[in-house]
């Protein structure tokens, strides 16, 4: 009887302890991208971490810019190392004439770019929801598959069952 005593006094606190009403911080589940890694301007200065903070301030300007065109879900990319490429990825209704505006945009903000350097990858966006999609028809083998399932479930209880009346007994 004793040794239960202390076993039961540090459940209970144990238990008390799990029961904190502070949720855990949740974890970022998300890979480190330039962002992540150079936008903190703390950061001690280095020629490589200006490149990458001006590379996030013009594709920053791009995206604003292909928003205000009309470019849904735009997001861009520039790279300064080396010959300076830029890529703008998002959904529009008419292709030909944003690829002709962002392109001028982009030669705006980067005169030294060539008109070869900037890749626009515009998908068409929908202009209409899509069907929303109904329940699933039962077939056969779901049926099946079903019976099956819950002729398990029952011989589980059933072995259950036996097994606490043996004990009993």
């Amino acid at each position: 009887m004793r040794p239960r005593l202390p076993l039961a006094l540090g459940l209970s606190l144990v238990a008390l302890g799990c029961g904190s009403e502070d949720p855990r911080p949740a974890l970022e589940d998300r890979p480190a991208d330039k962002r992540a890694l150079f936008a903190d301007p703390a950061l001690v200065p280095s020629r490589d971490g200006e490149r990458a903070r001006r590379e996030l301030a013009l594709a920053a300007e791009l995206e604003r810019a292909a928003r205000t065109l009309g470019v849904a879900d735009a997001h861009a990319d520039v790279e300064l190392g080396g010959a300076p490429r830029v890529l703008i990825v998002g959904r529009a209704q008419d292709e030909d004439g944003l690829r002709r505006e962002l392109g001028a945009v982009a030669q705006l903000l980067l005169p030294e770019l060539d008109a070869d350097a900037i890749q626009l990858v515009l998908a068409p966006s929908m202009t209409t929801d899509p069907e929303p999609r109904g329940p699933r028809p039962w077939t056969p083998l779901r049926a099946l598959l079903f019976a099956a399932g819950l002729a398990g479930l029952g011989a589980s209880l059933g072995v259950t069952a036996e097994r606490l009346r043996a004990r009993r007994a």
